[in-house]
């Protein structure tokens, strides 16, 4: 819990968040006289929430207003009621209200606010480091500022950050582990994967967490941090927190396969769907990276052929060591063997790799709507049945 201590205070009119999970939101307090104290909910509004976060440095739109204690009851008095903001005031002073012992008010109608930030979906910003360069990535989304998981996080993840952070001459580096210190933000990405090319994060396949599962996956994962770092590749820590580098011994890793060119869907008992392998040169291989059309490609191979869609999802269950650097198909080939692939002269280490879904008509009934690859049933992408199929 995001929690600050009550007590006695300095400043008469500073304002604080307490008792919240992450530092966005808590029960509103207020300095008076010298002691922290709650403001009771009555009249507590969208207008008098806004004013409040201002004063906090937060310039978001739509502020959450919280009733009935909901951050806890504080240790202090109840200080101020019925706030009067019109929302065009710098700070909950310039409110018209009631200081105690004007009003009547119990501990259990403290207000409480989460406050949002003055940002626009997919801008990025480092956090936690001495140099502007690197740092623990962070993301807005929904008009708050977040985390990524590190779960999946690669190269290409890394490539658009600095991109758009302007560090376009860079290399992009990817740091695990929470390398760089963990916030007391939600977390609002998981999975990412990114080719590299992409002007926006928003633009990469991810699992979106809602707010309730992002503030649960702070006790349970690490985040993600970027180094832009300049192309000589100097960098005092090189490899701390990154993911292992170099040449591996395909025999030690590699389970041999006999027929080149054929594929196999390994992890799941659903026919069509499971983690894509590739047998070239005698080894099954992932896929680092895959595409929506090189996924066509691979429905087609397995027998899809009357009407093939795909959908790619990341998976944690494989051996991480790929053969290849990149396939690329036109999306006419019938299997993979006709597609252009560039093995790679290491084994290269995957930071994720790639299960497929394929559908055939008639699997659904048109106008069918469901929620896929969330982490809870009543979370999801989105999808809709049309012509039989299942589609975003």
């Amino acid at each position: 819990m995001y929690i600050i201590d009550t007590g006695s205070c300095s400043n008469d009119g500073e304002i604080r968040l307490a008792n919240g999970t992450i530092e966005q939101e808590g029960r509103a307090e207020i300095c008076l006289n010298g002691v922290w104290g709650g403001i009771c909910q009555t009249s507590w509004g969208t207008s008098d929430a806004l004013v409040f976060c201002k004063g906090l440095g937060y310039r978001g739109p739509n502020p959450t207003t919280f009733y009935g204690a909901y951050f806890g009851e504080t240790g202090g008095p109840i200080i101020l009621s019925n706030i009067g903001c019109s929302g065009f005031e710098t700070g909950i002073q310039q409110c018209s209200k009631s200081i105690q012992p004007n009003f009547n008010c119990t501990q259990q109608k403290s207000a409480g606010v989460m406050c949002k930030d003055s940002c626009s979906n997919g801008q990025v910003k480092l956090r936690g480091s001495n140099g502007p360069s690197e740092g623990t990535v962070l993301v807005c989304y929904n008009n708050m500022w977040g985390l990524i998981s590190d779960t999946a996080w690669s190269n290409g993840d890394a490539r658009v950050v600095c991109n758009t952070l302007g560090y376009k001459n860079k290399t992009a580096k990817p740091v695990i582990g929470s390398h760089f210190g963990k916030t007391n933000l939600p977390l609002h990405f998981k999975h990412v994967s990114c080719f590299g090319q992409e002007t926006s994060i928003m633009h990469c396949s991810k699992i979106i967490l809602s707010l309730k599962n992002g503030k649960l996956a702070l006790n349970t994962d690490d985040v993600a941090g970027v180094k832009c770092i300049d192309d000589d590749g100097a960098d005092d820590d090189d490899n701390v927190g990154t993911r292992p580098r170099g040449c591996i011994e395909i025999n030690t890793v590699a389970l041999q396969c006999q027929s080149n060119g054929t594929i196999r869907l390994e992890g799941s008992e659903e026919r069509g769907t499971g983690r894509l392998e590739y047998c070239y040169n005698g080894y099954w291989s992932p896929f680092c990276k895959l595409d929506p059309v090189t996924a066509s490609v691979v429905c087609k191979q397995l027998g899809f052929t009357n009407y093939t869609a795909a959908s790619i999802i990341p998976t944690e269950i494989s051996q991480n060591f790929s053969l290849f650097e990149n396939i690329t198909c036109a999306g006419t080939e019938s299997s993979l063997s006709n597609c252009k692939i560039h093995a790679s002269k290491c084994l290269k280490w995957c930071s994720e790799v790639l299960a497929i879904k394929c559908f055939n008509p008639g699997m659904c009934t048109n106008g069918d709507i469901r929620l896929v690859d969330g982490i809870i049933e009543n979370e999801g992408r989105i999808e809709i049945c049309t012509d039989g199929v299942w589609g975003a």
